[in-house]
């Protein structure tokens, strides 16, 4: 094995040891009001109350309009669900009441994969369903993980030239 295939093996053997990207969770409300969001499926919070977490600065569409958001989640005390707020918390989009959406404790989450039925917490009778499933691939992503394993493949088959000296 020459030098160089054996660098190429290490960079990814060194590659595959990392530690894995964090996983990633589509959240899509329809209903009465339409919503999308892209999260860590175990966020680290920007505040955490006695019954709830916030995650500040969140981007995602609200009824078809792309914007930064403030998300509200709460656990049990509070009877579960969640709020879309704008960033400057005047404005609450949407105040949904439903199951707890998420494990863990309020400081440490992780979202719970599913399809949830919601109802409006204010005086709005509205209804939701909001499903927390795990975001796909980006295409880019495959590419360069077919094409790394392409290059090891040709690099470790390539061959070796021997030359006789006369």
């Amino acid at each position: 094995m020459t030098l160089r295939t054996k660098l190429l093996m290490a960079v990814f053997v060194a590659g595959m040891a990392s530690a894995p990207a964090a996983a990633i969770v589509t959240f899509t409300l329809t209903g009465d009001a339409t919503a999308q969001f892209t999260l860590p499926s175990s966020p680290v919070p920007s505040n955490v109350g006695s019954n709830s977490f916030e995650l500040t600065g969140q981007t995602g569409t609200f009824r078809g309009t792309f914007g930064s958001f403030n998300l509200f989640f709460y656990d049990a005390g509070l009877g579960g669900g969640f709020d879309i707020n704008d960033p400057s918390e005047i404005l609450t989009f949407v105040s949904a009441a439903g199951p707890v959406l998420f494990t863990g404790t309020l400081a440490a989450p992780t979202f719970s994969l599913g399809t949830f039925s919601l109802t409006d917490f204010g005086e709005d009778s509205g209804s939701y369903t909001l499903t927390i499933a795990n975001a796909v691939p980006e295409p880019e992503s495959w590419a360069l993980l077919i094409a790394g394993f392409g290059l090891t493949g040709a690099a470790m088959r390539r061959r070796r030239v021997i030359r006789k000296v006369a």
